[in-house]
């Protein structure tokens, strides 16, 4: 095959896809490596993030790994453009939802403008504002982290692991940067 250049790309491909299904893991890596480039540039003009891309495009072939009647595509590359289409656009309605809500949340807090009025939410709706952006076990780890308590502690008094704790402060931390920053307070 790799001797006949009167081959299109399509053959190719397909012999490979041929050549996975019958057995031959070794066309598999040879598919990733002609398609994921491709794909990841793809799903780069949907999604504006390189990195969510490439994880985008991983993850479809992670599903074509995965797919119980491979034999069924008739073309791998179709296959794996429409998976990384559905799955992009997965990821943009998630995204949209997501800031509609977050607009909603701003919207409450923009009829506040008093630079005191700010300061005494800030002081007095700390706990409200925690819960608004965050899940109650969430909240639960992050008063636990400011009353002092250490992740050993906290994954003990919440029956979880000390990675987990860690984990969980940590994305609290990111979240709280974007939101404050977001809000300006």
């Amino acid at each position: 095959m790799s001797g006949n250049t009167g081959n299109k790309p399509q053959d190719m491909l397909r012999d490979l896809w041929e050549r996975y299904c019958a057995g031959d893991n070794e066309a598999m890596g040879m598919l990733y490596e002609q398609l994921h480039a491709r794909i990841t540039l793809f799903c780069l003009g949907w999604l504006k993030d390189r990195e969510l891309a490439e994880n985008i495009a991983s993850e479809s072939f992670v599903r074509l790994l995965n797919m119980a009647n491979k034999a069924e595509i008739a073309s791998v590359e179709a296959w794996l453009f429409t998976v990384s289409k559905n799955l992009c656009k997965n990821h943009l309605s998630q995204q949209s939802n997501r800031r509609g809500i977050w607009e909603q949340i701003c919207d409450r807090f923009a009829s506040v403008n008093r630079p005191e009025a700010i300061d005494q939410l800030a002081a007095a709706d700390w706990d409200r504002r925690m819960q608004e952006w965050f899940g109650p076990l969430d909240c639960q780890v992050w008063q636990l982290h400011e009353q002092g308590y250490s992740n050993e502690e906290i994954a003990a008094k919440l029956q979880m692991t000390e990675k987990t704790v860690a984990n969980r402060k940590s994305m609290i931390r990111k979240s709280l940067r974007e939101k404050i920053r977001h809000h300006g307070l």
